[in-house]
């Protein structure tokens, strides 16, 4: 036990008759808690305290981070105060500003510093001082700013007569020599929980065909107490068998809760996506709790003392299932170690002291600074930011950015292999740097320069020319080349390795080491070999495909089919014909397209070309046949979830063709996008003629017509659009051109979605000239109306961050509005609405907080039209609700509507097809139609280009990337299909709007308008409104025949014959 001469706890604020007030504190949980905040690490710890086996409190942070300790009296008399604590400190590096381990104290007088940069290593050190308390209130702070450890114990506050402003603080004490953390590795084991071939408790399943049966929509809880294994803390995986019997993907959850959790982000929630058939999945038991790539709270779930574990299947009902009956079989807890580092090899990981230590390579924090007996470690570094990646293996996920300084190895003399990675993954955004440089004992063994905005462009966009095939690895293609390795060899002839650092800002992001003497090259390569299988297995078990089972037809023929679109095309799936005659049909402002599905036989590659010829109506008049634009249909890797646990190869993006032919892999399919743009001064009829596809001396002539009806798409009276804009995002590149480059394509975008006839967007540049430029041409095609989300303007002209010191909110503000109103009452500016809240209520919890921002941006900006994004819901989130000038909702009910109404108060939805495989056109086509007539007044679709990190590359940042414009190295900006889908919809919301003024002003043929309106009235009663969330998962409707049902009609009315 550990021996005290303080007081007893028992003791603690309570003013005793005769005595005076006095408390201690041995950091224990029966005693009255100190609170932590900060970005590092706090916590009381047990076994670390003054006595070895007692507890203390216990601060560590590396670079950039800060972690404070406080408690606060608010019952003591007036008067003065002893203290005394004893601290102890590991790796403490001396703080930039002066501040490392600070202790300070505030008793009504001001804050008070006992000291403030108590760096260094020491063992348990007494400090002694006085407080004087002003009144009743008392609090201490202890605040550690600089990387390292520090430990407090036994602090002890007794009130008495007298005191001085002396600061004894104890001479230091060395450190006793201690190892470094170790990783405490697991070994190789799995240990089934369920083959449900026998009698086994915990589950909550029937069984059927040997396997467990669940259905879909409900909660499947097993019995923690009565499964099989109790105690996970062995494992660090678990896997098991699902089968999907359904021809749809559809989400799976899987949900771990231990004894601290209490709310959704102190569980683990692992969500995948199930393909058709049978599903291997493979979960991490180790991740901190929340999502994979979000989490709250820095910890894994306590494997020892799970309480609850449960599965489920699309939670929130997004689809319908035909076959219920889904199975689960082969449920196993798994361990799998690291490759065993050999005799002769060291290798480092440079981490976070915050990072679960998954890896057996040697641990390299901020804290760890070199001396002769630990060996290596950082000398006279600048560090600039560690990093958590999140979506790379646990030995490249963290990073430790460098601007100079020094990393030293002690070694013995010699030759070594050295394999160095200094590159990072990413979260949101790519690596911006301009120049780097590693020198190894003063000799520089690697350099890299981006001189230009077009070098920087050139790497952000540096995944461009890779279409992955079906047998290609995600990990091969782009990981592989994210963490190319600087592969040396050096010489060791004064017993250290030198490692030193320059650099911009995100150039040296330090991420591994491995060091060999070249005498043990065998062994050095077998490792490095070990360690690239082990990086591409654990991509394997984080981020794995989900691909139908498809396999090649050994008896497939070359063919060409017109098929239909959808977001699940892939190179191996061959689609089923949808007719034998092409026909692109629409009135002026409309873009009909047709695909194509070649596919080559099973046995060869084959050069397949093609050919139109012109099209003639019985006039004689013509349309050429180069009218008729041609686009390839690229592949890449595609995340159904937002936490890229699964993957799919899958259509993309369009890329136009200037040749006019293709080769086509043997058994795989290419698609074509044919496209025909229709003005009013095309030639309106019908138009025929023949779409030849050529292989060799085969060949298949396609009957193909082109209607072009006499109608003209009218524009949209209220926004609609997406999230965002810029194709290129924002960046810290240092060097000129950027924002140019960025300008430029941001133009094109615009443009794009002009033309394509959306009449919003989000997200505006800070610079007014740049402002004044993109809003000229946004008039250009009728867009007034943009909002303020994911951009700088306005945000950047209120933000209290930038207040001058000295200036008092109320005059900043008061500046600010006059600023403001004057730029935003420009005749040639669109509205601005400022969408300052962004789902309050749901993963930012900031209602209370966004209610009082309302408040005062409607007393000092009262000319600014506000909004904001979320849910209906009474309460608060009614009242946040109420300052919405323009209010974007996720769910909505007719009630709903009507108080709306009522409060005259515009609503809108957003994100209705929020998901890379959400097809579009029902969102923006019928959905949005029978919205309109409910009174809907915006509508903003996720996202022009979310992009994370590196464009053409999904599984490397916070989200999966959901992308409608593609930038290229050329300078070209090309369509995703997803964006050419969305047009499809939008021009279809149009077509209905052109099929109600015929019939409204009785234009046109009256047996075809009579049919026309008792189709429209159908659609309206079928339709009425049937709930936000059907207008997100379109159960009702098939669009496809849809819209060939409102072409028919359209066709009746508007063809001349």
């Amino acid at each position: 036990m550990k021996t005290k001469y303080l007081l007893s706890s028992v003791l603690s604020f309570s003013l005793l008759v005769g005595c005076a007030y006095s408390k201690s504190f041995s950091f224990t949980p029966k005693e009255p808690q100190w609170s932590f905040y900060g970005e590092g690490t706090g916590a009381y710890v047990t076994n670390q305290g003054r006595d070895k086996e007692g507890s203390s409190l216990w601060l560590s942070t590396d670079w950039g981070e800060s972690e404070t300790a406080y408690f606060t009296w608010n019952d003591l008399s007036p008067g003065n105060y002893k203290v005394i604590t004893y601290v102890r400190a590991k790796d403490v590096q001396k703080g930039v500003e002066g501040a490392s381990f600070w202790h300070f104290y505030d008793g009504g007088f001001g804050t008070v510093s006992p000291f403030m940069d108590l760096s260094g290593d020491y063992d348990w050190r007494k400090i002694e001082y006085t407080i004087k308390v002003k009144a009743s209130d008392l609090t201490v702070w202890f605040r550690l700013k600089s990387p390292g450890q520090i430990w407090v114990d036994d602090f002890y506050l007794e009130k008495v007569e007298s005191g001085n402003d002396k600061v004894s603080i104890e001479a230091p004490m060395p450190l006793p020599q201690a190892s470094e953390k170790k990783y405490i590795a697991k070994a190789a084991a799995k240990r089934s929980l369920y083959t449900f071939d026998k009698n086994e408790s915990g589950h909550p399943f029937d069984l059927k065909n040997k396997a467990g049966s669940f259905t879909p929509q409900k909660f499947f809880n097993f019995k923690v107490d009565k499964m099989p294994v109790k105690d996970w803390s062995a494992y660090d995986r678990i896997e098991m068998d699902v089968f999907n019997p359904n021809d749809n993907y559809t989400d799976f959850y899987l949900t771990l809760a231990d004894n601290q959790t209490t709310n959704y982000w102190s569980q683990v929630n692992h969500k995948s996506t199930l393909a058709p058939g049978w599903n291997k999945l493979n979960f991490s038991l180790t991740q901190f709790v929340g999502e994979r790539g979000s989490h709250r709270f820095n910890r894994p779930v306590n494997l020892s003392k799970l309480e609850k574990v449960f599965i489920v299947i699309d939670p929130d009902s997004k689809s319908s299932f035909e076959k219920k009956n889904f199975l689960i079989d082969n449920i196993s807890l798994v361990s799998n170690p690291m490759p065993a580092i050999p005799e002769g090899v060291k290798a480092f990981d440079f981490t976070s002291h915050k990072a679960n230590n998954n890896t057996n390579l040697t641990q390299v924090s901020t804290q760890t600074a070199y001396n002769d007996q630990r060996g290596y470690g950082f000398v006279e570094p600048k560090f600039w930011r560690v990093e958590d990646s999140q979506y790379a293996s646990e030995m490249l996920r963290h990073t430790i950015g460098v601007l100079g300084g020094h990393f030293r190895v002690k070694l013995p003399n010699g030759k070594y292999q050295m394999n160095l990675v200094v590159d990072k993954l990413g979260y949101w955004d790519v690596p911006f740097w301009s120049d780097r440089t590693v020198y190894a004992n003063g000799a520089p063994v690697f350099k890299e320069t981006r001189g230009s905005a077009s070098d920087f462009v050139s790497d952000l966009l540096r995944f461009e020319s890779i279409t992955p095939e079906p047998l290609d690895h995600p990990y091969d293609l782009y990981l592989s080349k994210v963490f190319h390795t600087i592969d040396k060899t050096v010489e060791v002839s004064n017993g250290i390795l030198d490692l030193e650092f320059e650099g911009d800002a995100t150039g040296i992001s330090l991420n591994s080491l491995v060091l060999w003497n070249k005498n043990a090259d065998v062994q050095g390569l077998a490792y490095k070999s070990a360690l690239e299988k082990r990086n591409k297995q654990e991509f394997d078990w984080m981020t794995h495909s989900i691909a139908k089972n498809e396999k090649i037809n050994p008896a497939q023929k070359f063919q060409a089919a017109i098929v239909e679109p959808d977001l699940y095309l892939n190179p191996l799936a061959v689609k089923k014909a949808s007719g034998t005659s092409l026909l692109f049909q629409g009135g002026a402002g409309d873009t009909p397209y047709q695909l194509l599905q070649l596919t080559a036989s099973s046995t060869n590659d084959e050069k397949i070309s093609w050919s139109f010829s012109d099209f003639t109506n019985e006039k004689g008049e013509k349309i050429k046949g180069s009218e008729v634009a041609v686009s390839d249909l690229v592949f890449q890797y595609t995340s159904p979830d937002i936490n890229h646990e699964t993957y799919l190869l899958t259509g993309k993006y369009l890329r136009p063709m200037n040749d006019v032919s293709v080769v086509v892999k043997k058994g795989q399919n290419k698609y074509l996008w044919l496209q025909v743009k229709m003005s009013d001064k095309t030639p309106k009829g019908l138009f025929k003629g023949n779409v030849v596809i050529h292989k060799g001396t085969e060949q298949i002539s396609l009957p193909t017509e082109v209607a072009v009806l006499n109608y003209t798409l009218p524009k949209i009276e209220f926004p609609v659009g997406f999230f965002g804009l810029d194709p290129l995002p924002y960046s810290y590149y240092p060097r000129g051109g950027y924002k140019e480059m960025r300008k430029k394509y941001r133009h094109m975008a615009l443009n794009k979605l002009g033309e394509a006839g959306f009449t919003t967007f989000t997200g505006l540049p800070e610079d007014v000239s740049d402002l004044n430029d993109l809003f000229k041409e946004s008039t250009k095609w009728g867009i007034d109306t943009v909002y303020s989300y994911g951009g700088q303007f306005p945000q950047s002209m209120i933000d209290l961050n930038k207040k001058p010191a000295g200036m008092s909110d109320d005059d900043y503000f008061a500046k600010s509005a006059s600023d403001l109103k004057s730029l935003m009452s420009k005749k040639e500016w669109p509205k601005i609405v400022h969408t300052f809240s962004d789902e309050a209520g749901g993963y930012s919890d900031k209602i209370a907080s966004d209610i009082e921002l309302a408040k005062k941006l409607s007393k000092h900006f009262p000319f600014m039209p506000l909004g904001g994004f979320g849910s209906f819901h009474g309460g608060d989130s009614a009242k946040l609700n109420s300052y919405f000038t323009y209010g974007f909702y996720s769910s909505l009910s007719k009630a709903d509507i009507s108080r709306l109404k009522d409060n005259r108060l515009r609503w809108g939805f957003y994100n209705a097809s929020a998901a890379n495989l959400d097809d579009p056109r029902f969102s923006f086509g019928l959905g949005l139609y029978i919205a309109r007539l409910n009174g809907l007044s915006q509508y903003l679709e996720w996202h022009a280009n979310a992009v994370n990190n590196y464009p053409y590359y999904d599984f490397d940042g916070r989200e999966a990337d959901v992308v409608m414009f593609y930038p290229t190295k050329d300078g070209k900006l090309l369509s995703a299909l997803r964006f050419e889908l969305a047009t499809e919809g939008l021009h279809a919301f149009k077509k209905l709007k052109v099929l109600e003024e015929a019939i409204a002003n009785n234009s046109g043929p009256r047996e075809a308008l009579n049919s026309a309106k008792s189709w429209m009235d159908a659609l309206k009663r079928e339709n009425y409104f049937y709930s936000s969330t059907t207008f997100m998962s379109n159960k009702k409707n098939n669009f496809r025949d849809f819209e060939s049902q409102l072409n028919g009609h359209l066709r009746n009315i508007f063809l001349k014959k």
